[in-house]
């Protein structure tokens, strides 16, 4: 990365908890010299998130763990300990990942402090659809006092413009993986699908199966399925696998990063019935390890790691059309392998180098300080323009 004019400017950004798709950016962060990067993290690990995660080789902070559990799957961080914290690292710039309290504190922070603020988001329009008049207050309230935004993918862009957010203050930092690591030869398929998520009742779990019990009655043979992943559903969808005619269903359970890409790459086609998910990292590794992927039209993938009819389908969630379309994959080898290549092409340019140019690039952009990676943290989706670009 490039050198830049002048002191290197202090960011600090704040974050839920350390995870594994975001620490290589973070590390890419703080090895850019034009800027000195701290990590501030509301816990280690959220509750009910088992994880894995490594050493952190960047600096960091991590606040006294204050949270309730909301509706069985997410964390409301309160830290209050977060005012003390930005004090003593005095950053020139803020970026702020959400809206709980603990990131008003922060934002009340830049307010009071005169500091620079930044808003880092992964919303759509869809995802927020329903939220009450205060949320969306408290959003107009940070978006009118930030100098700029970011957001992994078109979906968050055209989130922000339905608040007057002007495009030339929006940086893209695109969710990815190592895609690299996922690219694996010489492994036996054997699973027909794979399922990869929390096991919650938004991400549908029990879909995956009612769709894989048709599909074993459309081909007349036994259907594999792959669960990866943990939560609160794990014991209803074991005991519904336990009943499922046709269906052989294996459980990873919670699995560590190391021993994903094997998994990916062990299966066909990979299901993501989510009802609805502002991104959705999930897809990254399926596409990256070569996978084609169905998915419902309320993923933020959609449209842009993933396409119907290019390397998956889009669908709503009916179980008769889900088949149908696992039906096309499995029996259609050409069909098969150009969907499997389009994955690996389409998911090429969702790094984690990407990923910290926008972040450093909205940093300096908010300072004052024009970046030189602007055109690449700003532009959208292959094939899409931003607006007010060429």
């Amino acid at each position: 990365m490039a050198q830049s004019n002048g002191a290197p400017v202090k960011v600090v950004l704040l974050s839920n908890n350390p995870t594994p798709f975001r620490i290589p950016v973070f590390q890419m962060m703080g090895s850019d010299p034009r800027i000195d990067f701290t990590a501030i993290f509301c816990a280690r690990r959220e509750p009910g998130r088992p994880s894995d995660v490594p050493e952190l080789p960047f600096k960091h902070v991590i606040l006294k763990e204050r949270y309730r559990i909301r509706d069985d799957a997410y964390s409301v961080h309160n830290n209050p300990d977060v005012v003390g914290v930005l004090r003593r690292l005095a950053p020139d710039v803020v970026i702020n990942s959400g809206f709980q309290p603990t990131n008003i504190y922060a934002f009340l922070y830049t307010l009071l402090s005169g500091r620079r603020h930044v808003v880092a988001i992964d919303g759509t329009v869809e995802s927020e659809v329903g939220l009450r008049w205060p949320h969306r207050a408290l959003r107009k309230l940070f978006f009118r006092f930030s100098q700029a935004f970011v957001g992994p993918n078109n979906g968050t862009r055209r989130l922000y413009e339905t608040y007057g957010v002007p495009a030339s203050s929006f940086f893209r930092s695109p969710l990815g993986v190592d895609n690299a690591r996922f690219r694996l030869s010489g492994v036996e398929k054997r699973h027909d699908l794979l399922f990869c998520s929390r096991l919650t009742q938004i991400k549908r779990p029990l879909f995956a199966l009612d769709m894989a019990e048709l599909l074993a009655k459309k081909l007349g043979r036994e259907v594999t399925l792959l669960y990866v992943g943990a939560g609160p559903m794990e014991e209803a969808v074991r005991e519904r696998a336990a009943s499922a005619t046709g269906v052989r269903t294996t459980f990873a359970g919670f699995t560590a990063q190391a021993d994903l890409p094997r998994l990916y790459n062990e299966a066909r086609v990979f299901l993501f019935p989510t009802s609805w998910d502002p991104w959705g990292v999930v897809a990254n590794e399926a596409c990256a390890s070569g996978l084609p992927v169905i998915v419902t039209p309320h993923a933020g993938v959609v449209g842009e790691i993933v396409e119907d009819g290019v390397n998956g389908f889009v669908l709503e969630a009916d179980p008769p059309r889900w088949t149908e379309a696992a039906m096309r994959l499995l029996a259609d080898q050409a069909l098969y392998d150009r969907f499997s290549a389009n994955s690996r092409d389409m998911v090429k340019a969702y790094t984690y180098e990407a990923a910290a140019m926008g972040f450093i690039d909205a940093a300096l952009h908010a300072f004052g300080r024009e970046p030189e990676g602007r055109a690449r943290s700003t532009h959208a989706a292959p094939g899409e323009a931003v607006r007010g670009e060429p």
